[in-house]
Parts: structure tokens; sequence; C-alpha cells
């Protein structure tokens, strides 16, 4: 518009020059100098005119520039944004991974964004204009930075859970092994009746319990780690991976403690077993030493009435200790079944030796 304007009024000044010079012929020199400088200005004028096109036009093309460049990266980000929400991008590691790289490989556009925008707010002089292109840029930067962060965000999150099942994958092994040993001394030690088979098994469950405590803490640790994941990223996988977590401690602890139990008993047992052992040889040595004694008395050159005497004082002893014998289960509550029959074989051997002394007896009383 003002290009024609000038070319108009040029023209129609050429023209009315040309108009006075026909009526009027020569100019004169002061006009003529009035003329030519006219010429001048309109020439100096020509150059600015153009020189400001120029600029509007570089202008122009700056803006169509930016305006394609945030076009652009809004459509980027829009897309990636999409892709994020899809269920199978949330659970492959790969998928975000890939997304990250796409992002870096359009960071460029971010970059030349910000330089576009630096050399607009530079060209104007409306400051409200300047202020609405400065947030329209950090609003787009936020907007970049904070998807770029969600995908990273997402990146941890699924490599953390993807870490922890295969702890728990690793544990687990551990754990499945440590309670078939469980269940496999709890039986073992329910159904020993021998202290030398006790001597080996109690010191195994011993050490079971040892191991139970360093595979309880990890797995706990575990499942508190898990716990944290699941409060910002509820997978159905490391839902499913908790309860299992969950379950297996259960058993653990469950079995932790019949083997406790199962210890205890067995301690109480191994204590008892050899305490009759020990009075198992006592009694046996008693009885070797009884039929001693009651041999000797034939050799021994006593009279009728001294034998007598003495056959009747072992009969006396025999008693005492048969009686005790009878009661010696009440001392022993947790092994009473396991000793049944040897108790029952040292009386049976009292049994006869007073039944040898009682013929003895009968027979030095005939005398």
């Amino acid at each position: 518009k003002i290009d024609e304007d000038l070319r108009k009024n040029f023209h129609l000044f050429e023209q009315s020059l040309d108009d006075y010079k026909n009526d009027y012929g020569n100019l004169s020199d002061d006009l003529d100098k009035i003329i030519i400088r006219v010429y001048e200005d309109m020439d100096d004028m020509k150059v600015r005119f153009n020189e400001k096109l120029s600029e509007l036009n570089d202008y122009n093309i700056l803006r169509n520039e930016y305006e394609n460049c945030i076009e652009n990266i809004l459509k980027i980000s829009q897309i990636i944004e999409t892709k994020t929400r899809k269920t199978n991008v949330k659970l492959n590691l790969d998928l975000l991974k890939d997304l990250t790289v796409e992002m870096q490989t359009h960071r460029s556009l971010l970059d030349r964004l910000q330089l576009l925008s630096s050399t607009l707010t530079a060209q104007l002089t409306d400051s409200n204009e300047r202020d609405r292109i400065r947030r329209r840029l950090n609003e787009i930067i936020r907007r970049w930075t904070e998807l770029e962060q969600n995908i990273l965000n997402e990146e941890d999150e699924i490599t953390e859970i993807n870490y922890i099942i295969q702890q728990y994958k690793d544990i687990y092994l551990i754990c499945e092994h440590w309670l078939r040993q469980a269940k496999d001394l709890i039986n073992e030690l329910t159904n020993t009746k021998t202290i030398e088979i006790f001597d080996q098994l109690i010191p195994k469950a011993k050490n079971l319990l040892t191991e139970y405590q360093s595979i309880f803490e990890h797995l706990e640790r575990l499942r508190n780690r898990l716990n944290r994941t699941i409060q910002t990223n509820r997978t159905p996988e490391a839902t499913l991976k908790l309860t299992e977590i969950d379950r297996l401690l259960k058993d653990l602890i469950t079995y932790r403690e019949k083997l406790e139990q199962c210890l205890d008993l067995s301690n109480k047992i191994h204590f008892q077993l050899n305490e009759f052992n020990k009075q198992y040889i006592f009694y046996e040595q008693w009885i070797n030493n009884i039929q001693r004694t009651f041999e000797t008395i034939f050799e021994e050159k006593l009279t009728i009435d001294e034998k007598l005497q003495r056959f009747n004082d072992i009969q006396i002893e025999l008693d005492k200790r048969k009686q005790i014998l009878n009661n010696l289960t009440h001392d022993y509550p947790q092994i009473d079944q396991l000793i049944i029959k040897s108790i029952q074989k040292l009386i049976e051997n009292i049994e006869r030796i007073k039944a040898n002394v009682t013929r003895k007896q009968e027979v030095k009383e005939k005398q």
C-alpha cells in the first residue's frame, strides 16, 4: 500500500512537472534545485522503504518459522503423550526407552524455538507481545521437560519393579529350599527315638533357624521396597508379586515356629534320653552287683540264718528298685513310651534274681 502510494504520487509529480515545462518553458535555477532535491528525497525514501520492506519480509519469515516450530513441537508432544498413556508402553521398558530417544531426537526443535523466540523479542517494540512470546516459550519448555521426566520416571519404576521381581525369583528358590528342609527336619525330629540321631539333627535345626533370620530379613526388605514402588506404579504384576511375598513370609513364619517348637521338644527329649541312659547304666550295674552279691553268699562261710538274712536283705533291695523302676516313667514324661521296654527289661532281670533268691531261701529254710 505504501509502495503503491509512493509510485502514484511520484507519477503525479512528474506529470505536473512536464505540464509546467510545457506551459512555462525551462525551469528557473531555484526551481531546478528544488526539483533535484525532491528527486534526491524520493530516491532516499525508496532506499529506506526497500530496507524496511526487506526487514518486514525477514520478520514474517522468522515469525512463520516460529509458529511452525511451535506447531511441530506441540504435535510431537501430543503424539508422545498419547503413546505414554497406552498400557503396553507403560509395561514395556524398551518402548519407554524408544520414547526417550525420540524426544532426544526432537530436542533440537526446542533449541531452535528458544533461538527464534529470543530473536523475535529483540525485534519487537510491544512489551505485551514480548511477554506473550516469553510465556509461550516457558510453557512449551515446561510441558516438554515434564513429559521427558514422566517417561524417565516410568523407566525408573519399571526398572525397579523388574529388579525386585528378579530378586524375588532368586529369594523364592532359597525360601522354597529352606521350607523343604524345615518340613523334612520337623518330620525327622518328630520320629526320632535315639540320642545318636538327635545329635545329628539338633545342630541342623539350629543352623536352619540361623539361616531363617537372614532369609526372612532379605524377603521383608524386598517386600518394603516393592510396597513403596506400588504406591506410584500399581501394575498387576507388581501387585501379584506383593501377594506372593506375603504368602511366602507367612509360610516362613509358620514353619519357623513349628521348627522352634519341634527343636524345643527335641532338646527336652534328648536331655531326658541322656539322663535315662545314665539311669539305665546305673541300674544295669546295680543288678549285676546284686547278682554277684547273691552269688558270693554261697562262697562265704555263713550260717543258714545269716544266709537267710542276706537273702531277705537282697529281696528288700530288689523290691525297692522294682518300685522305683515302676514309677520311673513319671520322671521322663516326654519319653515315657520310648523307655517302657528298657524299664521292663530291668524289671524282668530283677524278677529273675528275685525268683532265684526265693528258691534258695526255700531250700535253706527246709534245711
